[in-house]
């Protein structure tokens, strides 16, 4: 009948993922997936399959505050408690080892597995917004989504064209990201203002920068080209 139901959250993030579903579809798969991780009290269930898709899914569908409360989650099972447990690399199992049992099944219980740590693609995406905006990254796009009340974050990327870096923090009402461009490349970078003429690069407003462009304005946000080089930017929060 054209109707998803049943309480996989794998199921659902993977039909969105790879845009299985038409619009109707997408809609009720998206309400299920939220659903099935509410009545988990806002707790992931997905495996190897899901986890990777997961909160880039959340996130592109306009969820980007619950996928912050599942990365930051310290309870059970989350990526939180492997750390809350003394974790210091991603395990194969949420439940590699529990107070109440101990270590899970030896012979599958690995305490250094990639799955669950491909986290790390979500994290240098949309929390230090790190992508790629043409093969190779000969160009970039900058885009930090702050959430989950985290007030700095940064990273930095050793691309086949040079280091690139994302390194912002929230100081009272002002948002500050430093970005570094390697060479032979250009980078948009996207700040939280609608407002151009409240953003500074430096010190300097960019409206009177003659090497940055001011490249689209929106409700949430303001972009800008930039060649290579180490940037400074504020903007009101």
């Amino acid at each position: 009948d054209g109707s998803l139901k049943g309480d996989s959250q794998t199921g659902y993030v993977l039909a969105l993922a790879f845009d299985l579903l038409d619009e109707n579809q997408e809609k009720q798969a998206l309400d299920h997936l939220i659903n099935a991780i509410q009545r988990r009290q806002n707790h992931l269930s997905t495996g190897l399959h899901g986890i990777r898709y997961l909160l880039t899914v959340l996130s592109e569908s306009g969820q980007l505050d619950l996928a912050y409360q599942l990365l930051m989650n310290e309870t059970f099972p989350s990526w939180g408690y492997q750390i809350s447990q003394g974790a210091t690399s991603l395990w194969e199992r949420w439940d590699g080892w529990t107070p109440e049992k101990g270590f899970n099944n030896r012979s599958m219980n690995s305490f250094n597995s990639y799955a669950f740590g491909s986290v790390g693609q979500w994290l240098y995406s949309t929390v230090a917004g790190i992508s790629a905006g043409a093969p190779g990254f000969r160009e970039i796009i900058i885009r930090p989504r702050p959430g989950g009340g985290l007030t700095y974050a940064k990273a930095t990327y050793d691309s086949v064209r040079g280091r690139i870096r994302s390194d912002w923090g929230i100081k009272e009402d002002r948002f500050i990201l430093k970005v570094t461009v390697p060479i032979n490349t250009t980078a948009k970078v996207y700040l939280p203002t609608p407002n151009a003429d409240t953003v500074t690069e430096s010190g300097i407003p960019v409206r009177e920068s003659f090497s940055i462009r001011l490249i689209e304005s929106a409700p949430e946000y303001t972009a800008f080209e930039i060649g290579s080089g180490n940037y400074e930017f504020h903007c009101p929060r």
